[in-house]
């Protein structure tokens, strides 16, 4: 990877990265990357970044100057998926009584995010008029196996461990009334944006970039710390007005339109490269 970007840069060609992790997620050898990858910000032309909080976070481990990164954010999926289908449909596809409480964990399920000890929390918590979601394909087929294990014997909870299609992300979405995020650590999230596209009220972590996007209007952020931090969110959730909370998450959404977005990138490429050609955008791998 350092040949390849030494080489382009020999040849002249400048190079933007748009940061969407520090390190590569479930890493082995994190101080190795941390090295590579600090060498590698010092070579970069621009630095592109979501919020506030990633800013400072790349300046401080990295070592970069701050007049080379730039605040762009992740733009939202509004439009992005179909979202016709009602709440009461929604639950009747899913076979989900209308006055069922519904949690739903929806994304790429990989060790850092925490799906395992949100199956073990969910199971600590009275789940009278209580339901859980888990829609999404496994890193592997041995992790796949191991969600499956773990919700066995729980009819609350509802394991669909596998691609879920473009026309069926509507589904789960409006069957939810809060999406979990119960991620052990994160720096940017594609699903936290998804989610206020979608109109839901969130539970996450107060970690990395989620503070900064979310804040304490649209859901519920929790230390992944603490260990009761998780569970006490879930708990809150149920005597709170969620809908409220979609509002305010799907007006915040709408901020982070793509053409806004696209103008922004745009005048940084400028900046930093005098031209849209000849230049290399390398995003962070597995966003």
């Amino acid at each position: 990877f350092i040949t390849d970007i030494l080489i382009i840069k020999l040849l002249g060609i400048r190079v933007i990265w748009t940061v969407h992790n520090l390190v590569i997620h479930d890493s082995k050898f994190v101080k190795f990357e941390f090295v590579i990858i600090s060498f590698f910000a010092r070579l970069c032309n621009g630095i592109i970044v979501h919020t506030s909080s990633a800013l400072n976070e790349v300046v401080k481990h990295y070592g970069v100057s701050p007049d080379l990164v730039t605040i762009i954010p992740h733009g939202n999926y509004i439009k992005s998926y179909k979202n016709n289908i009602s709440r009461m449909d929604a639950r009747i596809k899913l076979d989900i009584p209308e006055n069922e409480h519904v949690l739903l964990y929806f994304g790429r399920i990989r060790p850092y995010k925490g799906v395992d000890n949100l199956i073990e929390t969910f199971n600590r918590i009275d789940q009278k008029h209580l339901k859980l979601i888990i829609a999404g394909k496994a890193l592997n087929q041995d992790m796949a196996n191991g969600i499956k294990k773990k919700c066995q014997g729980n009819q609350n909870i509802f394991p669909v461990i596998t691609y879920i299609p473009y026309d069926e992300v509507q589904v789960y979405m409006n069957a939810a009334d809060v999406v979990v995020l119960p991620y052990k650590n994160i720096f940017t999230s594609g699903a936290l944006l998804l989610a206020m596209s979608f109109g839901k009220a969130i539970i996450a972590p107060s970690t990395g970039s989620i503070p900064d996007i979310l804040g304490d209007n649209g859901g519920f952020l929790f230390d992944p710390l603490h260990p009761a931090g998780l569970k006490t969110a879930i708990e809150n959730s149920r005597d709170s007005d969620l809908a409220s909370m979609g509002r305010y998450n799907f007006e915040q959404a709408k901020k982070y339109d793509w053409d806004t977005i696209a103008g922004m990138t745009y005048s940084f490429y400028r900046k930093h490269t005098g031209q849209i050609s000849g230049l290399a955008d390398i995003n962070s791998p597995d966003r």
